[in-house]
């Protein structure tokens, strides 16, 4: 889960290297592209690769369908900035957003309890996922959200081996953990334009007591803990 995490700052830190040395670039004229926010549809290709490839490309229809959206807002961006046109790829909006009404909530969300002994894993693409986990020996896993919401009830679980960690990769929506009230929350997630907090009402009293580490990235999201 550490190796995630890092891999979550590391990415943040490429894009913001990235996007700084493409501005030097440009104010030394070395190259003129337009600036890095004609190309903001790439870098949110890229960004959803990336998300996939950490879901090991399970349900990748509803991504895909994004990156396709990405791509012909893209392509227009393209054809008008340098007198292209692609008004013939218009009625393939309206194709992949026929799909995505159809394949809602069976694709890209759903409904479910798992044992606690079993890692946790979830995928949100366009849709909401709920998931209970009960029983003992809770090691954590990763939840990725993807213009969707995840909501997680733990307080049916109990913590094996100290600490469990939840890693986060929230894109454009947000995660709900719901914890028992004497759960320790380290909240180590990396926050882009978005909110994380412990909606709980009090702290937990036992500062030995079950602890829960929730690492990753949230962009344009928001992470709750709440019990």
């Amino acid at each position: 889960m550490c190796g995630e995490s890092s891999g979550s700052r590391s990415l943040l830190g490429f894009l913001l290297v990235f996007v700084g040395v493409w501005f030097l670039l440009e104010q030394l004229e070395v190259m003129n592209l337009g600036g890095p926010w004609p190309w903001i549809p790439s870098f949110f290709i890229v960004f959803v690769l990336w998300q996939m490839g950490r879901a090991d490309f399970r349900n990748p229809l509803g991504p895909l369908i994004l990156v396709a959206l990405a791509a012909l807002v893209q392509l227009a961006i393209i054809g008008d900035r340098y007198d292209l046109k692609f008004e013939a790829f218009w009625p393939v909006v309206i194709i992949l957003l026929g799909l995505g009404v159809m394949l809602r909530g069976r694709w890209w969300g759903g409904r479910r309890t798992r044992p606690a002994g079993e890692d946790l894993d979830v995928l949100a693409v366009f849709g909401n996922s709920e998931e209970r986990v009960a029983g003992a020996d809770f090691k954590g896993g990763r939840v990725t959200a993807i213009i969707g919401a995840v909501r997680i009830d733990l307080r049916d679980a109990t913590i094996g081996d100290q600490p469990a960690t939840v890693d986060l990769a929230v894109t454009i929506g947000n995660c709900s953990l719901i914890v028992p009230d004497h759960w320790i929350v380290d909240r180590h997630a990396t926050t882009v334009f978005g909110g994380n907090s412990d909606k709980r009402w009090a702290a937990p009293s036992d500062p030995d007591g079950p602890r829960l580490v929730v690492t990753g990235i949230v962009l344009f999201g928001e992470l709750g803990i709440k019990s």
